[in-house]
């Protein structure tokens, strides 16, 4: 995961949550539901304000450690470049 100037942009908060979303399907919904959750523990309610990537990285690792969320970000950049 390369550190750039893309992770500094700030995304609108819907936008992350919906390719968030499709980045964690895999997961299963309860567990999606679970990292929302999470997340909004760690500051990132995906409600209220854009989030930049670096933000996004650094709360899923609270949850996920580093291995999940490089997998996860990887998923989730993907997912922004598609939508």
């Amino acid at each position: 995961m390369s550190e750039n100037s893309d992770y500094e942009r700030p995304i609108p908060s819907n936008r992350l949550k919906e390719a968030l979303g499709e980045a964690s399907a895999v997961l299963g919904r309860a567990a999606q539901d679970a990292m929302f959750h999470d997340l909004e523990l760690n500051g990132i309610t995906l409600s209220d304000r854009p989030y930049t990537l670096l933000e996004m990285r650094d709360a899923l690792r609270k949850v996920f450690g580093h291995d999940g969320t490089t997998l996860l970000m990887q998923r989730l950049q993907k997912a922004l470049k598609e939508h």
